[in-house]
């Protein structure tokens, strides 16, 4: 999969070489029954589905 040509603003996972994310938040806190706060962060779907967490 690395060595397909690919446009270069796309983002690719740089162990596997996926080009599937997903964005997730960590460090939600709950306020008044509500999600607030957090960083967002750009997770590889492929390692995901290996049990691994890489994130972009």
């Amino acid at each position: 999969m690395r060595a397909m040509p690919k446009p270069e603003a796309m983002v690719q996972c740089h162990r596997c070489g996926g080009r599937e994310v997903i964005e997730s938040k960590i460090g939600v806190l709950m306020k008044n029954g509500k999600p607030t706060g957090g960083t967002k962060a750009l997770l590889c779907v492929v390692c995901l589905l290996k049990g691994e967490r890489v994130t972009l």
